[in-house]
């Protein structure tokens, strides 16, 4: 049985203690995305009524790892027939960074001109010049030093004055050559003493994860460690065509040949705030590229697995990026095998501690 933990943690970062008798403890762990968390308390319990005012951080801690650091973001407090309860929702420690904090603060005219740059490096770049503002000197957390950062690929880019750093990112991953990032949760208290503010550490590279043969799960077959399996095929966002809006009468588009013909033309405003001619083309490709086939995700629900010897171990033969195996048969007939991607893993904790980590991948090649 994995051994979780939650501790609250004060807005000065100095532990305040762990968040016992929580229900409906989750932790979504993502590849380019920010990471969640969020349980649910009884009113009664002693830091209920700090968490209650949203003033703090929650870490949360797998098997003495620290596997989740961010803010409490959302805390709603209910009145149900067996007494008040408070459910609490939190997000990486990233999300200031992204969300709250812009990039190309400057009035000098030219300023956010970027030139033979690394496209992670500017956004990069950027997150450590917010915390560098001459007039909010307030740290938001994030360290830009510690873990690598690069996409492999460099440009010459403007960024607009007052860009959310989250747009950005998004930006500088359009393209033929984009590249995956995480926020990483880095613990700052050791020895009785807060180490610093940061909390967060941004790493990016053209491909995060790497191959791993012997993570494999079966549904119907084999190890048989999978309780069950979904497949979506989706076309809710699919589109044929990409449009970009430059100023009040620039318009772009670009098509995708062979897919109009099997699905006809679906288009769609997919940017309105991109000056660069080049960077909106890319946008466009990147977007006709990943949307003019209908999305096939995959979920996997493996079985509980107290003794930990009948499955992949999350953070020792895996992790989100990583390629993974999968086969699953079922009414006599193979349903799915072949190397799936990682994108993220729910960690869903019950009652009774025993773990269930779900899967979201994406097969290679779909």
């Amino acid at each position: 049985m994995q051994n979780w933990q939650f501790e609250l943690v004060g807005l000065d970062f100095v532990p305040l203690g762990e968040v016992l008798n929580a229900s409906s403890r989750q932790v979504s762990i993502h590849l380019n995305k920010l990471d969640t968390a969020s349980f649910r308390i009884r009113m009664d319990n002693p830091v209920a009524e700090i968490i209650a005012q949203c003033e703090g951080f929650i870490k949360g801690w797998r098997n003495g790892v620290l596997v989740f650091y961010g803010p409490i973001l959302t805390a709603e407090e209910n009145g149900e027939a067996s007494g008040a309860t408070l459910s609490v929702n939190c997000i990486s420690g990233g999300w200031i960074a992204l969300n709250k904090r812009y990039a190309n603060q400057s009035i000098t005219v030219g300023a956010g001109k970027r030139t033979n740059m690394d496209r992670a490096v500017i956004v990069k770049n950027e997150i450590a010049a917010a915390n560098e503002d001459d007039f909010f000197d307030y740290e938001h957390g994030v360290d830009t030093t510690t873990y690598p950062v690069s996409s492999g690929e460099a440009i010459t880019y403007t960024i607009e004055r007052y860009t959310l750093i989250s747009d950005l990112l998004r930006v500088m991953q359009t393209g033929d050559n984009t590249f995956d990032w995480r926020m990483l949760p880095m613990d700052n208290y050791s020895g009785g003493v807060v180490t610093g503010p940061k909390h967060t550490g941004f790493t990016a590279a053209p491909v995060l994860g790497v191959d791993r043969p012997e993570a494999i799960w079966e549904y119907g077959t084999g190890r048989a460690n999978l309780q069950s399996y979904r497949n979506v095929v989706s076309r809710e966002t699919q589109i044929t065509g990409a449009i970009s809006l430059r100023g009040s009468d620039a318009v772009s588009s670009t098509f995708g040949g062979t897919e109009m013909t099997k699905w006809r033309l679906m288009q769609e405003v997919v940017s309105t705030d991109i000056s660069d001619a080049a960077m909106a083309s890319d946008l466009r490709q990147a977007h006709i590229n990943t949307r003019k086939a209908p999305r096939r995700i995959t979920t996997w629900q493996p079985h509980i697995d107290p003794t930990g010897l009948r499955m992949p171990e999350y953070g020792i033969d895996y992790e989100v990026g990583d390629l993974v195996r999968g086969r699953g048969v079922a009414n006599s007939q193979v349903r799915f095998d072949g190397i799936f991607r990682c994108w993220g893993v729910d960690f869903t904790v019950d009652d009774n501690g025993f773990e269930r980590a779900n899967l979201i991948l994406q097969e290679e090649g779909s």
